[in-house]
């Protein structure tokens, strides 16, 4: 019996950094890709893309309402206990889709009203419409 659980704590502990490996590789990742992007832009196009992804990183966040750490977590546990976890992931599509579907209809409505509050013109509210095109798979 003992080793069922020393193998159980190695997988969690093989997970566990796993886990922290791909977290770190994730974030170098995007900090060298920003890196080359703000070399490859001019400062004006970069200032647009800090304002795009702030707006989106917030707008993501909103409708997130911890779903993704919960979704796992009831997951996890469900088939840690032999049960079907399929009721947590109807649930959090469920909620999740129309709170998605109204955050991108409501950008791409004001798109000319964020663009001037974010970028002091309305310039920019094309990319802000054209970026929720495809509005279900956005955040």
């Amino acid at each position: 019996m003992k080793t069922e659980n020393e193998l159980n704590a190695a997988k969690v502990a093989l997970g566990s950094i796993y886990l922290t490996l791909q977290n770190i590789l994730s974030t170098l990742i995007g900090v060298l890709g920003y890196a080359y992007l703000s070399r490859a832009v001019t400062q004006e196009e970069m200032g647009v893309i800090a304002g795009v992804t702030l707006l989106y990183s917030l707008v993501q966040t909103v409708v997130d309402l911890g779903i993704n750490s919960s979704i796992a977590k009831f997951v996890s546990e469900d088939i840690g206990k032999g049960l079907d976890p399929s009721r947590h992931v109807v649930s959090a599509l469920t909620l999740r889709l129309p709170l998605t579907i109204a955050a991108a209809s409501s950008i791409a409505i004001f798109s000319q009203n964020i663009s001037e509050a974010l970028f002091k013109t309305a310039a920019y509210s094309n990319i802000l419409c054209a970026r929720t095109k495809g509005f279900p798979w956005i955040f």
